[in-house]
């Protein structure tokens, strides 16, 4: 009876762990600002509904088929898109809590699972619509099984199946259940099962469960995707154009450097941390030191060991962080559990400590990636501290909707090109910034009309251009969030006139092809079609700008957006437009506008396309021909 009481009393506090996670990632979910490279989830997902299975191909297949999931019951929303994260963040929280409880007991596992559901990081990352969080959930469940396997050791097949899960999200799970093999030989956990036919079955789980939920590695032109992607890696090359070399404080006070500095992630946890949580991670770390027992070293291995191999890595974002941040929750839950069982007033520290990270965090939501703690100088040094990749888009909405309504037809100079293009269905062309110079003559020469000042994606690339055009021109439009300057627009295009390009975007599976005799070799350019400049309906922009802001659909032949998300899309499309309903979006009220004379200036030069970060050159050309 006491067992099952104890069981109750543990599935009850899980839910309100889940409700209490749930209340911090939900606020404004639906902010149309997408965050770096959320929209190509958005384009995978629509080409495969048009029957293209190659976009996006550097990723599996289970992250994908989620949000398509999530998309056809919730609609293409942001909120739809961000859900599998969310759900993930919050079953992260629950496996933390199992995880810890083995480990140190149930003090400590419940204080890691607060910290993991309250953290101004984990929460960041759970609100993005990319891989991590999911993938972090599943590598919580392999690591919960391979534990278990110490009272059974068939458990060790449910560790080979959840690994497997996990690289279905993202191949850079593959190390996992190899790590756990390893922990196991070093005495750090359950040994696997002797013997060849225990080793054959465990492997043929982990293929078996992977083809199902990622047969797409059965289609040979994702491995094209995949030669490019791991030849970069092991090449330890950042893209040529300097897009994701951070200038600002992540680079040492501004110095710039050819790739992101080893500290980097060690930095971003010391200013991006509400300071108790700071505090009581490092007071586990150094008591794990201390002690060194056991389960010790292997959460120090697995925090620490993480971050450091990432940080090899010449290039990152925040949400690489998301698989170490267990191994740190952990490690400050049995810092709690040492300090509470020196204390008699454990329940009262324990609320006390909730509220402390709860009340930094409520005041930094929507905005979690704008967080910077006491250390890093508070929220008014957020531009210093460059945003992580959730932030670092915040008020694009606001401006791509106004440069339709303006009628642009020259290029759009912009940190991320594709972006533009996605929120623009298409109509506004838009090339990388990377290594344009900052004179507005030098611009026009260049064909370039507008320029996309987002100080908060300033780079080694983009520095010049971002910081020396404010000097010599005034801004025709500015968007703040919370008093902190995300986005300026400048008009340096020529003279008066009404031309306006009406050029037609490619189709889904033109993107997809391949230049015949480029094979997959770095550097290959597919068949780039230049994108459509048209005016945006006065109803469509209004609704852009208000805190409902529809984004567009990808599609095969056209992509439009409506003015009202009641509607239906026009033919062609995949259905619906993305629409946000939550009250995060930036409002007219958070925009200056400077009153000006726009001129569409004719031009007929095709897009250039931008390297994502983290992605290879072939599928970043494929990228940018929507």
């Amino acid at each position: 009876m006491s067992s099952l009481h104890a069981g109750r009393a543990t599935a009850a506090g899980i839910v309100v762990l889940a409700a209490v996670a749930l209340a911090a990632r939900l606020p404004a979910l639906g902010l149309p600002d997408l965050a770096q490279a959320e929209h190509h989830k958005l384009e995978a997902v629509a080409a495969w509904r048009a029957g293209d299975l190659i976009v996006d191909g550097e990723h599996p297949a289970l992250f994908k088929a989620l949000v398509l999931v999530s998309t056809g019951i919730g609609g293409p929303t942001a909120t739809a898109l961000r859900m599998p994260s969310v759900i993930a963040g919050i079953a992260a929280c629950a496996l933390v809590v199992l995880i810890g409880r083995r480990l140190y007991g149930p003090t400590a596992g419940w204080a890691a699972g607060g910290l993991m559901a309250l953290g101004t990081i984990p929460v960041g990352i759970d609100r993005v619509g990319k891989e991590d969080a999911v993938m972090m959930a599943l590598a919580l469940a392999a690591v919960l099984c391979w534990l278990m396997a110490a009272d059974d050791p068939r458990w060790w097949l449910g560790a080979a199946a959840f690994a497997a899960a996990a690289v279905a999200v993202k191949y850079e799970a593959l190390p996992l259940l190899p790590a756990l093999w390893l922990a196991g030989r070093a005495g750090l956990g359950p040994r696997a099962p002797g013997g060849l036919r225990p080793l054959a079955l465990g492997l043929a789980v982990f293929l078996a469960v992977h083809l199902a939920l990622n047969p797409l590695l059965l289609v040979p032109a994702q491995w094209a995707f995949l030669w490019d992607f791991t030849s970069s890696l092991l090449a330890h090359r950042p893209p040529a154009d300097g897009s994701i070399v951070p200038s600002r404080g992540f680079a040492a006070a501004g110095e710039l450097h050819d790739v992101k500095p080893v500290w980097y992630y060690a930095l971003y946890l010391g200013i991006k941390a509400q300071p108790l949580w700071l505090a009581v991670v490092a007071g586990g770390v150094l008591l794990a030191a201390a002690r060194r027992r056991r389960e010790d070293v292997l959460l120090l291995v697995w925090g620490i060991g993480y971050t450091v191999a990432i940080s090899l890595v010449p290039f990152g974002f925040a949400r690489y962080l998301a698989p170490a941040l267990p191994a740190f929750a952990l490690l400050g839950g049995a810092a709690v559990a040492w300090a509470l069982a020196r204390t008699r007033r454990a329940p009262a520290a324990l609320a006390a400590g909730a509220v402390a990270l709860a009340v930094p965090l409520a005041l930094a939501l929507p905005y979690p990636a704008l967080y910077v703690n006491a250390l890093g100088g508070g929220s008014a040094r957020a531009l210093h501290w460059t945003p992580d990749d959730a932030g670092g888009n915040l008020g694009m909405t606001r401006v791509v909707a106004m440069l339709e309504d303006r009628g642009v037809a020259g290029d759009i100079a912009v940190a991320d090109p594709t972006l533009v293009r996605f929120l623009s269905a298409g109509r506004l062309r838009a090339v990388a910034a990377e290594g344009l110079p900052p004179e507005p003559a030098a611009l026009r020469s260049r064909g370039v009309d507008v320029v996309i000042v987002q100080p908060s994606q300033s780079s080694l690339g983009t520095r010049a251009l971002f910081e020396g055009l404010p000097r010599t021109s005034r801004p025709l439009l500015t968007v703040r969030v919370r008093g902190i300057e995300m986005v300026g627009v400048y008009r340096v295009g020529g003279p008066a006139g009404s031309a306006v390009s009406t050029r037609t975007p490619p189709t889904m599976r033109e993107r997809g092809k391949r230049d015949d005799k480029a094979g997959s070799r770095p550097g290959m350019v597919v068949n780039a079609r230049p994108t459509t400049t048209v005016r945006a309906p006065a109803a469509a922009l209004r609704t852009a700008v208000s805190s409902s802001a529809p984004l567009p659909t990808r599609t095969r032949d056209a992509s439009t957006v409506e003015a009202s998300a009641g509607r239906r899309a026009a033919s062609g499309t995949s259905g619906r437009s993305l629409t946000t309903t939550s009250p995060g979006g930036v409002t007219p009220a958070t925009a200056r506008a400077t009153p000006a004379s726009w001129a569409p200036a004719s031009s007929d030069r095709t897009t250039r396309p931008r390297i994502a970060p983290g992605s290879s050159r072939t599928s970043a050309a494929a990228r940018a021909t929507a």
